[in-house]
């Protein structure tokens, strides 16, 4: 948009997308409209992974017209910053090095292309196991000059120097049209909805950046804490250490997988997802009473399912340690001191007292609230837009001058979303 201090920030979520348009004010943002679409079929978007295209294009076009009906400012919406993360995307560690006969002197210059040319040994490395991936975003975590251990290293010398690192990757494809080949990965998939929506994408962000931003102390990310995730159809955890990203992975296991579970007994997906939030608990045990539910029945001749809520929260109990298995051993292994949590799924009850449990650590749920001069209190669910909103301010401080992102699209693939738009929006 040309007025420079407005925001607008796309969550693109299993169930439908999200989108918060807002302005920033000091250290605040002001929330200004709010908008949200579902889908109209089911699997558009799986674990981060855009599958639908066209229909997730859909749901980008309709929320940013009715963000440009709210703020009435006769302005087309034309960019937005968005955030990404889901299933594959994980961290890996790195050590770059860089010797020499003689003695270097450690410049900016220097570490840059040392970034560079372990970016590039890494994902060729994986390439040739079968298994490209991309790099998309990089931490230094320790220095070494030779094989001792330093706290930076600018203007230090030395004939051996090592960094090392934590990369951020995502499993890639690459797909043969004629002679060009074709990278494959979510983040080109998302760059491919905006691009039919008519949308150019300001600036990616991480999923993990924008939710510590918005929920994590700097206390907590210097001392070591884990943020946990409970989302729609994943489950997702970051570990941070002295204010540093020591781990990000996925689980594709979400709140919806609970729901077509406790939906197997017999009950519609609807139904199954009133129940879980009226009657479920992460832990049976934890339950004061059991219930017997009269629910409607998908079983042909059977009007009535009769629910015990014993094997409800059995189901619910077994599903979420199973999403809960790998990430419980993270967050053992990386000695954490603090845990957060946010998401639909984390207002599940008992969940404290299961995380309580199995990590030893009380869980406290994350707020926004003090980043918002208005609107959005206590609504975990936009913690995600919220953080988006607070890196797309920082960024544009940081890059007064850059231009939106604009993706290679194919003419064939222009004209048919051009096609698609016009017919929906005439």
């Amino acid at each position: 948009m040309s007025e420079n201090n407005l925001l607008v920030a796309f969550d693109l979520s299993d169930q439908c997308v999200r989108a918060a348009i807002g302005r920033a004010h000091e250290e605040q943002i002001e929330i200004l409209a709010i908008e949200q679409k579902n889908y109209r079929q089911l699997g558009c978007i799986q674990a981060g992974l855009v599958k639908k295209a066209s229909e997730v294009a859909y749901a980008l076009r309709a929320c940013a017209q009715l963000l440009q009906n709210r703020i009435n400012k006769g302005e087309k919406i034309t960019s937005a910053f968005v955030s990404i993360g889901g299933q594959g995307m994980r961290t890996i560690r790195i050590v770059g090095r860089r010797e020499s006969g003689g003695v270097l002197r450690v410049t900016e210059r220097l570490t840059k292309d040392l970034l560079k040319e372990t970016i590039q040994k890494t994902e060729e490395k994986y390439k040739e196991e079968g298994k490209p991936i991309r790099i998309v975003e990089h931490y230094e975590n320790r220095y070494w000059i030779d094989d001792v251990e330093k706290e930076q290293l600018i203007e230090e010398k030395g004939k051996k120097i090592e960094i090392e690192y934590t990369f951020v990757i995502i499993p890639t494809i690459f797909e043969h049209d004629g002679e060009r080949a074709i990278e494959r990965n979510c983040i080109k998939s998302i760059e491919k909805s905006f691009a039919q929506a008519g949308l150019q994408i300001e600036q990616f962000f991480l999923k993990s950046d924008a939710l510590s931003t918005a929920l994590l102390e700097e206390e907590e990310k210097e001392k070591g804490c884990a943020l946990i995730d409970f989302g729609c159809g994943s489950t997702s955890v970051s570990i941070y250490q002295k204010n540093k990203p020591l781990f990000t992975g996925c689980v594709p296991i979400g709140g919806k997988h609970i729901t077509a579970d406790i939906s197997s007994l017999g009950i519609s997906f609807e139904n199954a997802e009133k129940l879980k939030c009226k009657f479920g608990q992460a832990l049976q045990s934890a339950m004061k009473q059991q219930y017997i539910i009269k629910v409607p029945s998908v079983v042909p001749d059977e009007e009535v399912r009769k629910i015990d809520t014993n094997v409800l929260n059995h189901i619910i109990e077994t599903r979420q340690r199973q999403a809960l298995s790998a990430i419980v051993k993270q967050i053992k292994a990386h000695n954490v001191e603090q845990l957060i949590i946010t998401g639909e799924g984390s207002k599940l009850r008992d969940l404290d007292t299961l995380l309580y449990e199995e990590t030893g650590l009380k869980p406290r749920v994350g707020s926004h609230d003090v980043w918002i001069k208005q609107g959005l209190e206590n609504q975990p669910v936009y913690s995600l837009l919220v953080g988006t909103l607070i890196l797309g301010s920082c960024y544009r401080k940081e890059h007064p001058n850059t231009e939106p992102i604009k993706p290679i699209i194919p003419n064939n693939i222009k004209n048919k979303a051009k096609a698609f738009m016009d017919k929906l929006f005439t």
